[in-house]
């Protein structure tokens, strides 16, 4: 018995110690699968969380969030010890910055700012996040293996924090296409997403995320800024913006038999490169270029006004369409007229060179025109060709002829021209009209108030701010590659205008006779007084700029304007002289172009 007394409490002793050893295990397991639990559940809710953060943070700048969140210094006592302490053990921390280590760098969010800010709804902790690289920080973390953790990404299951792409270059650049009186705005940097915000001024006015492949369109000029929200967490980026300005001009209007072209001749055949054809803005002066038929070239003076100042320069502002409103949106300032060239001045009996509607604009020829025979002929059997040759400009060509030559462009040389689709003028030339006159073109030889406006337009900070230098010979070639004979500061403006010869303009104290039957203003001439100084008409450049310095010999007969090559004084865009009514060789003339519609 004793004996089995003695066994009998032996087993009891181990049934217990092993009972004793399994519910050690049992709680342990159950203590770790807890643990488990908590951490697969922080881990999960704080992945949900950072999904929204990530959109969160596409859509606002981080000067944006940082008003939306609590900053370091004015957070709770316990928030600020968690930071200190993510922070101060970071060496430790997967996914972990430079920029992370800085407190200043963080906001702090309520459970409330979570759900109203960020949209995520009955999360039950507050977070501190950095918006620059999207940590997410939680106030309330998990212990694992007696170490607390307060971010997803250090924990099994967590995912990686992706690293803020830094883009070393510190300019943001864009392009400026305009065309079809609107401008496209786009990105140079080829970065993979980036918000922006466009402003006019201090104003908002286009906010999106895009691409170097997407656009902004604007239909109006002024001052604007784009302002970059990095979406790549490209902290660098953030701080940058780019200024520039977006000039839009009344649309270059074209026939049958005009080609836009680039400034190397290159003819501009597709739609996206007609995009490229044309930019007047200050900082590109890229003016519209056409070549006719025969190979002509035009250059486009857009619709605009002036002021003309006290300090010798010329405030230019652009018109939209056929109003005297501003392509910028706004009525004319105090002191601004518009271009009488532009005009319609029936009801002023065309005093000061309008025009018998109002338009849009109208084309020049850009070089002083030349003939089919070596130096120009003096009769009407050759015709007029505005291109860079090695020949002399067309000289020797009396005024009568020079006129009927240009409004013959649109009649009997039509076809040299322009396409059949152009309606051909025709019937007996009085006074510069035709019998037959319904097409939508006019070609004529270039007026004063023409020769006014693309010096007006040469003058101001959209060309040369000054007048072209003086071209050195007589032949249409001569210096015609160099850009300081342009009344731009590019080869696509107008060549000769100061130098080569001295142009013709239909206008002048006594016209009877010569472009048309009596001595009275009308839409292809204008009538001076001889005293220039008394004279009334404005935007001719010759009154309005008396005190320029430039050569001013009182006309008698007709005018001429910009000076020969051989003249060493009084040299510049607003020099007029008297000329006679025979043909010499060193003036030419000039045809004008409008087409209408």
């Amino acid at each position: 018995m004793k004996n089995e007394r003695g066994i009998t409490l032996i087993s009891l002793v181990t049934a217990v110690i092993l009972m004793m050893i399994l519910a050690t295990i049992t709680t342990y397991t159950a203590i770790e699968s807890y643990s488990s639990m908590r951490e697969q559940a922080f881990v999960s809710k704080m992945i949900a969380l950072q999904e929204k953060v990530d959109v969160f943070c596409d859509q606002h700048t981080v000067n944006d969030i940082n008003t939306m969140g609590i900053g370091y210094a004015d957070a709770g006592t316990s928030e600020k010890a968690v930071l200190d302490e993510v922070i101060a053990s970071s060496a430790n921390l997967k996914s972990w910055f430079d920029i992370d280590n800085i407190v200043g760098n963080y906001r702090f969010f309520t459970t409330t700012a979570i759900a109203e800010k960020i949209g995520l709804e009955n999360f039950d902790v507050g977070i501190w996040l950095n918006p620059s690289t999207r940590n997410v920080i939680a106030v309330e973390g998990v212990k694992v293996d007696k170490v607390m953790y307060y971010r997803q990404y250090d924990l099994t299951g967590g995912q990686s924090l992706q690293a803020p792409v830094i883009n070393n270059n510190t300019i943001l650049e864009c392009s400026v296409q305009t065309y079809d009186n609107k401008a496209d705005i786009k990105l140079e940097k080829k970065y993979t997403k980036i918000t922006c915000n466009l402003k006019n001024d201090t104003t908002v006015i286009s906010s999106k995320v895009f691409t170097h492949t997407d656009t902004i369109t604007v239909t109006e000029s002024g001052k604007y800024q784009i302002v970059a929200i990095d979406n790549d967490r490209n902290t660098e980026l953030e701080k940058r913006s780019v200024d520039f300005t977006v000039t839009i001009v009344n649309k270059p209007l074209l026939v049958e038999g005009m080609t836009p072209i680039d400034e190397s001749g290159n003819a501009l055949i597709t739609e996206e490169a007609k995009k490229n054809w044309y930019n007047y803005d200050e900082s590109v002066q890229k003016w519209a270029n056409v070549k006719l038929k025969d190979g002509s070239v035009y250059v486009w003076i857009p619709r605009f006004a002036y002021k003309v100042n006290t300090n010798k320069t010329i405030d230019v502002k652009f018109l939209s369409d056929f109003s005297n409103i501003t392509t910028e949106g706004k009525a004319l300032e105090t002191g601004y007229k518009v271009s009488p060239a532009f005009q319609n001045g029936v009801a002023s009996g065309f005093a000061n060179g309008e025009w018998d509607n109002e338009i849009l604009g109208f084309w020049i020829a850009k070089y002083e025109p030349t003939g089919n025979a070596e130096n120009g002929v003096n009769a009407l059997t050759d015709f007029p060709k505005s291109i860079k040759v090695a020949k002399k400009s067309w000289g020797s060509i009396t005024p009568k002829n020079a006129f009927d030559l240009c409004r013959k462009m649109e009649s009997d040389y039509r076809d040299r021209y322009f396409g059949t689709t152009v309606a051909k003028s025709s019937g007996t030339l009085i006074d510069g009209v035709f019998g037959s006159d319904t097409n939508n073109i006019d070609t004529h030889l270039m007026k004063n108030s023409e020769w006014g406006a693309v010096s007006y337009l040469t003058c101001s900070k959209y060309g040369r701010s000054g007048s072209p230098t003086k071209k050195s010979s007589y032949y249409a070639n001569a210096d015609l590659s160099k850009e300081y004979c342009s009344t731009g500061k590019n080869t696509t403006g107008v060549f000769g205008l100061v130098g080569g010869k001295c142009e013709l303009v239909s206008a002048g104290p006594n016209i009877n006779g010569y472009f048309n039957s009596t001595n009275v203003s009308t839409k292809y001439a204008t009538v001076y007084t001889n005293s220039i100084s008394a004279s009334t008409i404005i935007g001719d450049g010759m009154r309005e700029t008396l005190s320029w310095g430039h050569k001013q010999e009182a006309p008698t007969q007709l005018i001429c304007r910009g000076v020969d090559y051989t003249q060493t004084s009084g040299i510049g865009l607003f020099a007029y002289q008297n000329k006679n009514y025979d043909a010499s060789e060193n003036t030419t003339f000039r045809p004008i172009i409008i087409v209408e519609y």
